[in-house]
């Protein structure tokens, strides 16, 4: 079994995530009615098998689960001042049908992390949209200027640091006010 293609690890839940894999079998005229099986292990736990035959043009067997996964994201506000977690993990556990009998798991993917943002125009080198462009800085499309009233305890600005310790400074007040904020989850959004 072959995984040909895979969702790019922080990819957004607002984009496409298809995997896509091959196995010669799939060609072989004594596998009556083959099909490909895909188990959608989100955040550790099974939560949907599908089963699609081949593509007629390649034999490729093409999972989408993005509905799936998307239904996993929650934002979820942590007590600790700034943090936020809004991601969600997935791998797939690949079988085969064919002549009536299931196959054991003949090929695992890589867990992936995924992000409930939406990612704009930033592209990876295989063009999918990811959110590692963002690494370190604000995820916001808001101009550099924002204006807060004097009241306001709270502003949040969701900056991504995909390790714990990583460190993000910023500005406030051109210069007058100077923060860090550490992360302390992996994949977490700083709310600062």
């Amino acid at each position: 079994m072959t995984i040909i293609n895979t969702p790019s690890n922080y990819q957004s839940v607002n984009e496409i995530l298809v995997w896509t894999v091959y196995d010669a079998n799939s060609i072989d005229p004594t596998k009556l009615d083959y099909k490909y099986i895909a188990e959608c292990w989100v955040n550790g736990t099974l939560v949907q098998t599908q089963r699609v035959y081949p593509m007629p043009n390649n034999n490729y067997g093409v999972f989408d689960f993005t509905n799936i996964i998307r239904q996993y994201i929650t934002p979820e506000l942590i007590n600790e001042l700034g943090l936020s977690k809004f991601n969600t993990t997935a791998f797939l556990n690949i079988r085969e049908e064919y002549n009536g009998a299931v196959s054991g798991v003949v090929a695992t993917t890589d867990e992936r992390t995924f992000f409930n943002h939406y990612s704009g125009l930033y592209y990876d080198l295989n063009g999918l949209r990811s959110i590692i462009y963002k690494l370190y800085k604000p995820l916001t499309n808001r101009p550099k200027n924002i204006y807060i009233a004097e009241n306001d305890i709270h502003f949040y600005l969701p900056v991504f640091t995909p390790n714990v310790g990583d460190q993000v400074q910023l500005s406030i007040d051109g210069g007058t006010y100077t923060t860090i904020a550490t992360s302390t989850l992996k994949n977490s959004c700083q709310q600062i």
